[in-house]
């Protein structure tokens, strides 16, 4: 019987020795609470697969004319492709676009002596190729039939597009007339308007050694027209004067001419041009080179004056003299103007 009461009273001492051993309450807490925090496990980085890039959207244009050639030069408009001006095809009659912003395509092409295309595309993404064929305006001037053997073009002006280009400050009275299939320009008389309803061709087309070629005809006889050229205006308006006369009136003539803020001065010289009849087509050629001075009319020299201090290079303009109850109309076509390194010939 005393063995179990021995081992009761060991058991109890046991307990309470453990007890006085043990952790302070606020530790039990501590590890109680650390015991039961999850640890984070160490993974590793998922991998992101990258969005494709999108293919661009590139275009290349060709431009040809009826017989499979191609125009160099074009004028091509296209609005979708964040270019607002018009860019021009290469020698081979080709352009190209990049990285367009959009898949449609609207070409508007034009090119000297053709008639304007207009024409829709819808593009893949990628590289597209697309073709336009322009037809041949039978009444428009081609830049290769411009000057032939005379020399560079330097400017050239049908009026098949409806417009004077190039042309400032355009008067009222100048308009665009369609003659048979051929546009044409026509000056007129209008009221309330200064008798010299002239235009100028931009100043920066600064002309020095040329020849200007132009088709006139007049239907009335009541007045004249003026052909201006070397036309500058720096200090003061210095300019040569080309008058054509119609009917029994002055002959044609070149004037000198210059003005000041205070007075105006005209030297004539070279007065022994013909007249010209009303209703006739005209073809007139004036050339100017390191001073000779030259007019044709139909291939006949009417003109020829030598000047030893020309007036530097500059401009072009056209006066009509149209004074109040004038009925003189004055029709124009086909402006081209060819650079000389040679007195001309016809």
């Amino acid at each position: 019987m005393k063995q179990p009461l021995f081992t009761l009273i060991g058991t109890l001492l046991f307990v309470v020795m453990l007890a006085g051993c043990g952790s302070a309450p606020e530790q039990v807490a501590t590890m109680t609470t650390s015991a039961w925090t999850s640890t984070p496990l160490i993974t590793s980085t998922p991998s992101v697969t990258p969005s494709p890039t999108p293919v661009p959207v590139d275009l290349q244009l060709t431009v040809f004319d009826e017989n499979g050639m191609p125009i160099e030069g074009a004028d091509i408009l296209f609005p979708e492709s964040r270019y607002e001006k018009p860019v021009q095809t290469d020698g081979q009659g080709k352009h190209n676009w990049k990285n367009l912003p959009s898949n449609m395509a609207t070409l508007i092409v034009s090119a000297q002596g053709y008639f304007l295309a207009n024409q829709q595309a819808n593009l893949r993404r990628g590289p597209n190729e697309v073709e336009i064929v322009l037809m041949r305006d039978p009444f428009g001037l081609l830049p290769s039939d411009g000057c032939g053997v005379e020399g560079k073009l330097l400017y050239m002006e049908d009026f098949q597009d409806t417009e004077a280009q190039e042309w400032g400050n355009v008067p009222i009275n100048w308009s665009i007339l369609n003659e048979d299939g051929n546009n044409i320009l026509s000056i007129f008389a209008v009221s309330d308007m200064p008798p010299y309803s002239g235009a100028e061709l931009a100043e920066y087309y600064k002309f020095d050694n040329f020849v200007w070629h132009s088709k006139l005809k007049i239907v009335g006889s009541d007045t004249n027209i003026f052909f201006d050229y070397r036309v500058t205006h720096p200090d003061k308006d210095t300019r040569y004067r080309m008058t054509v006369s119609f009917g029994a009136k002055d002959k044609t003539s070149i004037a000198r001419f210059w003005d000041t803020a205070t007075s105006t001065h005209v030297n004539n010289f070279g007065i022994n041009g013909a007249s010209l009849k009303s209703g006739k087509w005209y073809d007139i050629s004036i050339a100017n080179f390191n001073g000779l001075h030259q007019v044709w009319y139909d291939g006949k020299e009417q003109i020829q004056y030598q000047e030893m201090q020309p007036y530097p290079a500059g401009s072009i303009a056209i006066e009509p003299l149209l004074e109040a109850g004038s009925t003189t109309q004055f029709f124009l076509d086909d402006l081209v103007v060819c650079e000389l390194s040679a007195p001309y010939s016809p």
